[in-house]
């Protein structure tokens, strides 16, 4: 049973980049590689720039590989990125939260919002 149709869903940008840098602490041990895996798939999240919408998960999909080819060390952080966050990529990059109520985090809205009803 569909209840909303065609409603696009985003994962809060905060809690991805936190299980990203807890899964990267676990699976890279040199902390440059660390740092450096984790900005280039912060520049991929936060791109703005380049292919219209419609080819966006092509490109991210494309800079993944190019990423996972640079930083082949990383096999196992690589391996867990394909199996939980791969399939994800519309839900996470920037370029596709071109609607109005997502300008911020998805969740920062409804934070603020319960922080100040509970105030």
């Amino acid at each position: 049973m569909t209840i909303w149709p065609n409603i696009a869903i985003f994962l809060c940008l905060w809690h991805l980049k936190r299980a990203w840098q807890k899964q990267a602490c676990i699976k890279i041990k040199d902390p440059t590689l660390h740092s450096n895996v984790l900005q280039e798939l912060g520049n991929i999240v936060y791109d703005r720039g380049g292919p219209f919408r419609a080819c966006v998960e092509m490109w991210a999909m494309n800079r993944l590989q190019c990423i996972t080819g640079k930083y082949h060390v990383a096999n196992v952080f690589w391996k867990y990125m394909e199996e939980n966050w791969q399939h994800k990529i519309h839900m996470r990059v920037v370029r596709f939260r071109n609607l109005p109520y997502v300008g911020l985090d998805t969740n920062a809205t409804i934070e603020s919002y319960h922080g100040t009803l509970k105030a």
